[in-house]
């Protein structure tokens, strides 16, 4: 015989009786009590229960010994965790007695946190045996007596306890008392809790009752409560003496009425039926026991089911075992259905036999090793399963005299109260129990099979968690079918110890740039098996879907590049058009005219992947139609061929273009193209207007977004067109401007999402910019911690080999790039860059600095729209360091090592940043984000540089920064006395004329800061000691070059050694001989002097031939 002495577990083999079917209960394991000092016949399993879950069981002792006092009792509660039961406490009244009984009886709560016992021969107020029973219950893995119940009309003898039975929530209990009632034909005792008080609410007998009739030998409740069943197993009925019955009572409300009387078909006297009953969780099925019913042989014993429907009650089927001789015991019986437990759905059942036979049938002689037997319903039939018995049993063992199941039928405990125990052999009966399941064959389970995502990053987790515990590690791992749609994170390990706890991959959302429509990735699941234990190894696959939205909109542009007018004659003018987002296969565009008569359009278009971005062309044809009709405006439809384009961009709208169409006919006014012709001394050529560049960048504070834009050429400008795509909403026109100094645009209360921006300019002479797109995203719930956190380490950054001006710019759709500034050419060159689509991606990286304290460069990185301390470095290596109360695109980090920064009207610092863990994913980031600024109610900067300087108060730390609209320069103080101060900037004795663009990048180094101009006119320094924070003036000069970028940031090693800049001259001869109807303008940057001869109205200039020396502006200018 196998044995589980405390939490040591032994699973052995199972002697089955029938042919093994699917889902058979063949794990066995033989759980026995931790205490070895309990005396021979104790009965342990005599009574048991188990938890909906099946991972909490309970064991009744009635005839334990108690510091001494004989038959005191106790009921040892277990759980099952990892594969194993381990004894979790034994349980007795306090203040019990020798000969109490205590566990003569056990019911537990669905969740198995209350558990009620009672006593049958606990004597109440003098009354000898009367009965009683105690509630206890669980916190985490502490039991507390919660109150001791009686019968308010008991009595000596009652025997009240003996049965029990609870509701799934634990707030109702019904206890029998065999004796009790008037007749002492028997009772029952409803008890309700409300918080942790107990009321006595009815006590029940059967309306037919007589004495003896031993109602309330059993008893069962349905999962709410409100159905019982009673047993009365010796009730005489209609004449045969002890055949039994069984009662079912409802309730409703706080009333219980007796609801029907379920007798056996065709019972006899003796039978012994209500010996045991059962009900399903919605209380419409009942089984109730006969143990000494004769469906076979004598006293073979039966189990009769029933079923409701309304408040009807029909007998379905009387069962038992096809051997039935082994089960009789003559006339002493008590065989086949002393015990009797049902599945929660009333499916599955389970029928104790305590006194089969373990030999012979034939050879009976007294053996009582006992078995159980299972049967399944299946369309209202009942078919035997298995019967199950103990390995190694041996008689007397009276294996199945206590039985109870799982809500799911898959685990089955069975008392065996008459057990003897191998490692105390000089003592018999001392009891055990036996914990039978399924057998579940190695592999895993998923939390689900299906997930959502979107491009712009967002996530969503799975579980995966072991069915069976492994005898050694297993690594599990997923990756996707498309990881340009979607990626999931690192595998998983699970070992002997963690195998039941679930753990989670994180599916990530990609941004493909392509319109595409949804899509969909699957995510294989499978086992590493050469990391694995082999075991596993042929575990199948399982998958989970992502279905990933899409957060391109598909859309075209129209551009014009040349005055829109025809004439009649049959001159042509061109319009242009390009796609918004890249297709995931061809768009054809059709133009179609108007009114023919006046003009036509060329052929449609075809866009591919890879020329999408690419302005093409439809050429506009005046046509001469003989009328004098003065001009007149055709309208030209531009629409997407559904039949021949990719299906993302089939519901794109349709755009219109404008072109007039000039009459010839009738002396009307006629307009043509106007075109710009040079000459040199021998050549005559004509150029098409040249395409310009326009810098864009884009930025979110909460839910405000701020857009500036850079072009490289403001002359001539006729318009700017910000073009906006909200979320979900597709492209439209948000702003026209006609000032050329009008460079940026806030957008406040921004819905939460992905916004897109792009920026077209036109100029008078034909010439059109355009910016890419750049994209913000307002803020959604941040990234949630992960299971298992990856610490990243972060290296220094290289100070020996880049001591320059160090500025973080990024490139919309591709990344960030650290570059350094050569101050005599003012050129650019890339150290190292950080991709958008790394792992998590993220859609902007700013406000840089280098920690003194570890060498690290430090900066803010937006994710998922949130706002996060990094430290990164060249290898690509990104540590998650806390979340922030927002992204801002200014920061710096101080001699202490406090990284500063400002966002809107408020300045922030935090310190002790280089002691701080650093995280692979944001989520797993300290939470700073609640944190309080040190100042409040100051304008915004794009940077700041942090620097300890006197400005008239002592040395004291500061951060200070070029407002890039009022161009003034801020000034923040940050230590115990805060304050913050804006400066009016003055060059050489004059406010300062900063007038081309907005200001970015600060760099500070010891007592010096300096900070550059977008547009690339240079860089400055402010210098300190004119710093007069009462007049709030200081004077700046310019001491560096720099080329245009757009919103960036800057930190350094080093300072600028200060070379006064010469003058910048600019001389063009302008010879004249060639005819132009457009003056020539060179325009140079701010401190540069630029000399160009303008002809008189009607004159004629010449432009130098090739060859031609002009002079240029020296190096350093």
């Amino acid at each position: 015989m196998c044995v589980v002495t405390a939490v040591f577990l032994v699973v052995s083999t199972l002697v089955w009786g029938v042919g093994m079917a699917a889902a058979e209960l063949t794990d066995e394991t033989i759980v026995t009590k931790a205490d070895v000092n309990y005396a021979s016949e104790s009965g342990f399993g005599k009574a048991v229960a188990l938890s909906a879950d099946g991972l909490t069981m309970v064991g009744g002792t009635n005839r334990d010994n108690i510091d001494g006092m004989s038959f005191h009792g106790s009921a040892t509660v277990f759980t099952l965790s990892g594969g194993s039961w381990t004894e979790q406490e034994t349980l007795t009244q306090s203040g019990g007695a020798a000969g109490d009984m205590f566990g003569v009886s056990v019911a537990l709560s669905g969740d198995g946190s209350t558990f009620v016992s009672g006593m049958t021969h606990d004597d109440v107020g003098g009354a000898s045996d009367q009965g009683s029973a105690v509630v206890f219950t669980r916190s985490g893995s502490t039991w507390s007596e919660q109150a001791t119940l009686t019968q308010s009309d008991g009595a000596a003898g009652d025997y009240f306890g003996g049965s029990a039975a609870m509701s799934e929530d634990g707030n109702t209990t019904v206890l029998g008392a065999v004796n009790g009632g008037d007749l002492d034909s028997g009772s029952v005792t409803v008890f309700t809790r409300s918080g942790s008080t107990w009321s006595e609410q009815a006590t029940l007998t059967a309306s037919d009752g007589a004495a003896g009739d031993m109602f309330g030998e059993s008893v069962a409740l349905s999962a709410d409560g409100n159905t019982l069943i009673v047993g009365a197993l010796t009730d005489t009925v209609e004449g045969a003496s002890q055949q039994g019955s069984a009662t079912v009572f409802t309730r409703s409300g706080s009333t219980w009425s007796e609801q029907a009387t379920l007798t056996q078909s065709d019972g006899a006297a003796g039978d012994y039926f209500g010996q045991s009953v059962a009900l399903s969780d919605n209380g419409t099925v009942a089984l109730v026991g006969a143990p000494q019913d004769d469906p076979t042989v004598n006293n073979s014993g039966s189990a009769t089911v029933f079923t409701r429907s309304g408040n009807t009650w029909t007998q379905q089927q009387t069962i038992y075992t096809a051997d039935g001789a082994p089960f009789g015991m003559g006339s002493s019986g008590k065989g086949f259905g002393e015990s009797v437990a049902l599945s929660a759905d009333g499916s599955k059942s389970i029928v104790g036999a305590p006194k089969h036979c373990a030999g012979d049938p034939g050879v009976c002689s007294g053996s009582w090793q006992g078995s159980a037997t299972v049967f399944t319903s299946s369309g209202g039939t009942w078919t035997e399963q298995e019967t199950i018995r103990q390995t190694g049993g041996e008689g007397a063992d009276e294996f199945g005299t206590s039985v109870a199941l799982s809500d799911d039928g898959e685990t089955a405990i069975i008392g065996i109260p008459g057990d003897d125990i191998p490692i105390l052999p000089s003592r018999t009966g001392l009891g055990s129990i036996g914990v039978f399941s399924t057998s579940t064959p190695p592999g895993f389970t998923l939390s689900t099979t299906s997930v959502s995502v979107a491009e712009s990053g967002t996530t969503a987790t799975f579980t995966v968690v072991l069915d069976t515990q492994p005898a050694g590690d297993v690594v599990i791992r997923s990756y996707s079918s498309d990881s340009g749609e979607a990626q999931v994170g690192a595998t998983l390990t699970f070992t002997s110890s963690n195998w039941t706890t679930p753990q989670a991959f994180t599916i990530t959302g990609i941004d493909d740039s392509i319109a595409d429509g949804n899509q969909q990735a699957i995510f294989t699941v499978e086992v590493k098996d050469d990391e694995s234990h082999d075991g596993y190894d042929d575990v199948a696959d399982q998958s989970v879907t992502a279905t990933v939205a899409d957060n391109e909109t598909a859309d075209f542009a129209l551009m014009a590049t040349q005055i829109q007018s025809v004439t009649e004659a049959g001159s042509t003018t061109k319009f242009a058009a390009k796609l918004m987002t890249e297709p995931a296969g061809d768009v054809v565009l059709r133009a179609y005219s108007g009114d023919p008569g006046e003009a036509t359009v060329g052929a449609p278009l075809t866009f591919t992947s890879s020329n999408w971005d690419t302005y093409q062309w439809f050429t506009v044809t005046g046509v001469d139609d003989d009328l004098a009709d003065g001009d007149q405006v055709t309208a030209f439809t531009v629409e997407v061929k559904d039949d021949e384009s990719h299906d993302a961009y089939d519901g794109v709208a349709d755009r219109n273009w404008n072109v007039t169409t000039t009459d010839d006919d009738g002396g009307a006014t006629t307009t043509t193209t106007t075109t710009t012709t040079t000459t040199t001394t021998t050549t005559t050529t004509t150029t098409p207007p040249s395409a310009l560049e326009m810098a864009l960048s884009a930025f979110a504070v909460e839910d405000d977004g701020f857009v500036t834009w850079v072009p490289s050429r403001t002359a001539g400008l006729q318009s700017y067109v910000l073009a906006w795509n909200r979320p979900g909403e597709g492209w439209t026109t948000h702003s026209s401007y006609t000032d050329p100094n009008s460079l940026k645009d806030t957008l406040v209360g921004l819905a939460d999402g992905v916004h897109s921006f792009q920026v077209f300019a036109t100029y008078t002479d034909g010439a059109y910019a355009e910016s890419d797109i750049a994209s913000i995203t307002v803020p959604t719930p941040p990234p949630g911690p992960t299971v298992n956190p990856e610490l990243i380490e972060v290296g220094p950054f290289d100070c020996a080999a880049f001591p320059s001006l160090i500025q973080m710019m990024g490139t919309p759709g591709v990344g960030h790039s650290v570059k350094q500034l050569d101050l005599n050419t003012g050129g650019y060159s890339e150290i190292f860059s950080i991709p958008f689509d790394r792992t998590p991606s993220y859609t902007h990286l700013n406000g840089i600095g280098i920690n003194p304290v570890d060498g690290a460069l430090y900066g803010l990185m937006q994710v998922q729209g949130f706002g996060y301390l990094v430290r990164f470095d060249a290898a690509g290596n990104v540590a998650f360091v806390a979340r922030v109360p927002a992204m801002s695109n200014a920061g710096d980090v101080d001699a202490q090592g406090r990284f500063v920064w400002p966002r809107g009207n408020s300045f922030y610092t935090l310190s002790g940043i280089a002691g701080m863990e650093g995280f692979a994913d944001p989520g797993d980031a300290a939470d700073k984000s609640k944190i309080t600024p040190v100042v409040t109610g100051t304008g915004g900067v794009a940077d700041v540089a942090a620097l300890r300087v006197d400005l008239g108060d002592g040395e004291r730390p500061y951060a200070m920064g070029v407002n890039s609209w009022d161009h003034k320069l801020q000034i923040w103080s940050y230590d115990n006395q805060p304050e913050a101060w804006i400066i009016n900037l003055f060059e050489n004795g004059s406010p300062a004329q900063l007038t081309n663009g907005g200001f970015g990048a600060a760099w500070s180094h010891e007592d010096r800061i300096y900070f550059a101009s977008n547009s690339g006119a240079g860089v400055y320094e402010v210098l300190i000691d004119t710093i007069d924070l009462n007049a709030k003036t200081a004077d700046i000069r310019r001491v560096a070059n720099s080329q245009a970028s757009a919103i960036n940031d800057g930190t350094t090693c080093v300072g600028i050694d200060f070379v006064e800049p010469p003058p910048t001259t600019t001389t063009t001869t302008t010879p004249t001989t060639t005819p132009t109807t457009t003056p020539t303008t060179t325009t140079e940057g701010p401190d540069t002097t630029t000399t160009t001869t303008q002809p008189p109205t009607g004159t004629t200039t010449t432009q130098p031939p090739t060859g031609t020396t002009t002079t240029q502006p020296p190096t350093g200018t």
